[in-house]
């Protein structure tokens, strides 16, 4: 794994952390927060993944303490995501806020992120060719996912410049966007599971606290188990993308840390819920900041399905040649 001055992530996060000290929210986001995104654009925390000796870890740190918070914002679509495919074209970052997005066949993009709050929006299409677009070269449709983030629909109205890079962009793209829901939803699962912690010491029922029963113990053993194999997964992924993987070797990294980090949102969100009883069911609990987005972002960049199948298919060779992985049983035996 690429060396990293702890200390230099450390700064980072407490920087966040100041900032989102000044900017906390109730309930669910309603939309984009531009004041909170001028913040961090204020702090020079939107263009770490251009300093060297930071780069990708520490993007994803700022990322993760936002999803934590519960502030939703494109950090990583504008630092990471189109910051590489600007230097994959060769072209120069736009200025103001920059988002992704796949152009399909009929040349329309779905789900774009935040793509009502951005100035341009870098597309990929089938083809493996880069557009810098902006407002005027298409129309926009609004649209949310389950936890009110934008997630916009763009249809080219207009002609753009293409520049030609290669097939496999998409893919790298892909996985590189699949990584960030796996950071977010690493995140906003260990803040689940500190809310459950809490709630269960502070909840008495029938004379003591219900983190003294056996069943909400178990509850919380096993939402805190889920999120450790996907924070330690994912950080593996992290650690490969910094080292410079591409192709299968970073979509086997990816893969692992999105199957974990699906998995254990499944297992988190249903605990969390279950020991916070009917009170975690209101929309105006804290938990919901948690554990709605960790819904939303499992179908993110590829869905459970897709990773886990795409993980089977990069392991199948392993498995099926003569030094495989499992030893062949005798059948005599």
């Amino acid at each position: 794994m690429t060396g990293i001055d702890t200390s230099l992530l450390g700064d980072v996060r407490q920087l966040v952390l100041e900032i989102l000290d000044d900017h906390r929210q109730a309930g669910l986001p309603t939309g984009f927060d531009a004041e909170l995104w001028q913040a961090l654009a204020g702090s020079e925390l939107l263009q770490l993944g251009e300093v060297e000796e930071l780069g990708v870890r520490a993007t994803m740190t700022v990322v993760g303490e936002l999803a934590a918070a519960g502030a939703l914002l494109p950090v990583a679509e504008h630092d990471l995501l189109a910051g590489w495919l600007c230097g994959l074209a060769g072209i120069e970052r736009p200025s103001g806020i920059a988002t992704v997005g796949f152009l399909d066949a009929d040349e329309r993009a779905h789900a774009v992120p935040w793509a009502v709050a951005a100035e341009r929006v870098l597309l990929v299409d089938p083809a493996g060719r880069i557009a810098v677009t902006g407002p005027e070269q298409f129309t926009l449709t609004p649209g949310q996912n389950l936890a009110g983030e934008g997630r916009d629909e763009l249809r080219l109205t207009q002609p753009v410049d293409w520049v030609d890079v290669g097939a496999p962009v998409r893919n790298g793209l892909l996985a590189r966007g699949a990584l960030v829901r796996a950071v977010q939803m690493v995140a906003t699962g260990a803040r689940a599971v500190e809310l459950m912690i809490d709630h269960a010491r502070e909840r008495e029922q029938f004379g003591r606290p219900i983190a003294r029963f056996q069943a909400v113990q178990q509850l919380i053993a096993d939402a805190a188990a889920e999120a450790e194999l996907a924070r330690t997964a994912t950080d593996w992924a992290l650690g490969r993308l910094a080292d410079g993987a591409v192709g299968d070797d970073l979509d086997h990294a990816v893969a692992v840390a999105r199957s974990c980090a699906g998995q254990a949102a499944s297992v988190i969100a249903r605990n969390a819920h279950q020991v916070h009883g009917a009170i975690g069911t209101t929309a105006e609990h804290r938990l919901h900041r948690s554990t709605v987005p960790l819904l939303a972002w499992r179908s993110e960049f590829g869905t459970q399905t897709y990773w886990e199948q795409r993980l089977l298919e990069l392991l199948r060779p392993a498995v099926t040649r003569e030094d495989r992985l499992l030893p062949q049983v005798d059948a005599q035996s």
